[in-house]
């Protein structure tokens, strides 16, 4: 009698523990995905520095991902350049235009 109360309770503790993590993770990429929204939508307004808080956000749920790094790097380069240019730092400003390797993708809307 004891085995079944004692395997009752690990598959309980088991079972709680696994969807804390599963709701964690869901909750964890839901803000990931918003972030990223908010990031790309921010671009395409060319509300630069705002995106590039969306960005790090994004980067702050999933620390690894190189799609939101390589939106945020674009970003930083582009406000850089955009910042540079409005100063009259032409040379500079260039030079950070010409660090742009990719366009950054904004989804086009028909």
């Amino acid at each position: 009698m004891k085995k079944w109360i004692w395997t009752i309770i690990v598959v309980v503790i088991v079972a709680l523990i696994g969807g804390y993590a599963y709701s964690s993770h869901r909750s964890m990429q839901s803000q990931y995905d918003t972030a990223m929204a908010d990031g790309k939508s921010a671009i395409q307004d060319k509300k630069y520095s705002e995106a590039e808080t969306d960005f790090q956000n994004a980067l702050r749920h999933k620390s690894n991902d190189k799609t939101a790094q390589a939106y945020l790097n674009q970003t930083q380069s582009l406000v850089s350049a955009e910042s540079n240019l409005q100063n009259g730092h032409f040379d500079v400003a260039k030079s950070d235009y010409n660090e742009l390797k990719m366009p950054i993708m904004v989804p086009v809307y028909w």
